[in-house]
């Protein structure tokens, strides 16, 4: 017979036992939904490509504005020089050249290739800020807008090529095929940075 007195122990709640096949949710390192992914890394050799972009697209804006906002000046110059050149013509070479040059015609030309150079130079510095921030749709602007001075720049330089004539014919097209090499290049460059952008 058990003893009345005896203190009786209160029965302590049952723990569930855990399923040690059970596994256990991952911990999310950020709050649900506001997960971030990690940023990429812009790399060194694209760095270096918009630096250079940065400095000859401000170069281009600048002698853009400076050709338009300088011609009626440097026009009326220009008229007041020409009748210097004219007892050039009997010298030959390149003095003589220089006489044949219709001026008049190669400033136009000049200006309006000032004026594309400089709207595509805007686009052109746009697009390698866009490739900076790792922005895919920078690499067509750029493109577009060189491809774009590129086809103005052989445009005008043929009207300019055409007025100069002799030496100075050819060194206006030097030029365009430099500028060519030097654009397309740097366009390659880009192209190879594509994987590194969205």
């Amino acid at each position: 017979m058990e003893d009345q007195n005896t203190p009786q122990h209160p029965q302590q709640p049952q723990q569930p036992q855990q399923n040690p096949n059970m596994q256990q949710a991952p911990q999310q390192p950020y709050p649900q939904g506001h997960y971030q992914p990690p940023k990429k890394k812009r790399p060194t050799f694209l760095l270096v490509l918009c630096i250079l972009s940065f400095i000859g697209g401000g170069l281009g804006v600048l002698g853009g504005l400076y050709t338009v906002l300088t011609y009626d000046f440097t026009m009326s110059q220009m008229e007041a020089s020409m009748n210097a050149f004219e007892d050039l013509e009997d010298m030959g070479g390149i003095m003589g050249d220089m006489a044949n040059i219709d001026f008049e015609s190669m400033m136009e030309a000049s200006y309006y290739n000032s004026m594309a150079n400089l709207l595509m130079s805007i686009i052109s510095l746009i697009g390698v800020y866009m490739m900076l921030k790792l922005r895919k749709v920078g690499f067509y602007l750029y493109t577009f807008a060189q491809i774009a001075i590129l086809g103005a720049g052989i445009y005008f330089s043929l009207g300019m090529a055409s007025g100069m004539g002799g030496f100075f014919g050819m060194a206006a097209t030097f030029g365009v095929v430099f500028g060519a090499i030097f654009s397309i290049g740097f366009i390659v460059m880009y192209g190879v940075n594509l994987k590194h952008m969205e």
